[in-house]
């Protein structure tokens, strides 16, 4: 009987840090999205001037 709930025990608390990690796995793959999506909205403009080229940069979003 006592081996049976040591085990219980253990099983529950492995339960929780898996939520854990999943919580943390969760927020970091809303980062990442985040991330992504303001590499797409990246834009480079160019300007063509009479005394050479000027680049700027702009994050837009």
């Amino acid at each position: 009987m006592k081996a049976k709930k040591k085990l219980v025990c253990k099983v529950n608390n492995n339960l929780g840090q898996l939520s854990t990690l999943l919580d943390q796995a969760s927020d970091k793959a809303s980062e990442l999205k985040e991330l992504l999506d303001q590499i797409n909205n990246f834009e480079i403009e160019v300007e063509v001037k009479e005394d050479g080229l000027e680049i700027g940069e702009s994050n837009e979003g």
